[in-house]
């Protein structure tokens, strides 16, 4: 009997992942992970997932181990994942994945940062659940779909646009968020692109004084923000006077998920009512 090779991946803080066999049993904590998981085919693999995970509809059966503040370690453990995918910030991870790594579980750390990250991801995750055939298929349309999106939008005329996280505070995002980088694919300009923070905090005047051509919302569900329409209080603003106050539903944008291709067709078409 040959013996498969051994697995060996890099995830996103630099660290080898080595798995002697494909995971069979696979621990997420974060949505945009979850999702990506069975974007690679190996939906089937995951034992537990965190509180927060609720796209697809199969999501709905799974055990639930808590969220990024509060993991429940014994219930981890007790699961005896070969795989726990999580969510960190380069190589800064909470007490919590510390704790995990610190026990000899098997950590892989996603946090993409550019679109070109999700298919790769994708296709690491494959390779580590042993679906890697589907995740491959699947990477591959999603760079197809960017591309096809990068070819129709990208070289129109440019259109400024803020993009609204949270109103109260007021949240945005600067160039280096991929937000920002939908928005750029689509022929536009974040006018907050030059801060230093990766959502920051900003001013109303701030907003006034950019007078952005679009204005986009976000916000925590599915419907649009009553507080979007709070623009229509300064109606010499563009994107008010052009009835340009829109909004995308926040998974669709700020999950680094295959979804986030729906996202980028909305915005694209929505700049380009704008022009």
């Amino acid at each position: 009997m040959i013996e498969s090779p051994a697995i060996e991946v890099v995830d996103d803080a630099g660290r080898k992942i080595f798995l002697e066999h494909p995971a069979k049993n696979i621990i997420s904590l974060a949505p945009h992970i979850t999702e990506l998981i069975f974007s690679a085919g190996a939906g089937d693999k995951i034992s537990a997932i965190d509180d927060y995970s609720d796209y697809p509809e199969e999501t709905k059966s799974i055990t639930r181990i808590g969220d990024a503040n509060h993991l429940d370690i014994e219930v981890i453990l007790s699961l005896q994942p070969d795989l726990i995918v999580a969510w960190g910030n380069g190589q800064s991870h909470n007490q919590f994945i510390q704790q995990l790594i610190h026990l000899k579980q098997t950590v892989y750390i996603s946090s993409p940062v550019d679109l070109d990250d999700i298919p790769r991801t994708i296709e690491n995750l494959g390779k580590l659940a042993g679906t890697y055939p589907v995740a491959k298929q699947r990477s591959q349309e999603f760079r197809n779909t960017l591309k096809s999106i990068i070819d129709e939008y990208s070289k129109r005329s440019l259109v400024t646009v803020f993009y609204e996280i949270w109103h109260q505070p007021l949240f945005t995002i600067n160039g280096q968020h991929v937000i920002s980088k939908v928005i750029r694919i689509c022929g536009g300009e974040n006018i907050f692109t030059d801060l230093l923070i990766l959502s920051p905090e900003v001013s109303i005047e701030s907003v006034i004084a950019a007078d952005p051509d679009v204005i986009i919302a976000g916000g925590d569900g599915k419907r649009r923000p009553r507080w979007l329409d709070n623009w229509l209080q300064w109606p010499t603003l563009m994107a008010v006077r052009n009835n340009h106050l829109d909004y995308i539903e926040p998974d669709l944008m700020q999950r680094h998920t295959f979804r986030i291709l729906q996202g980028a067709r909305i915005l694209c078409e929505q700049l380009q009512r704008a022009r």
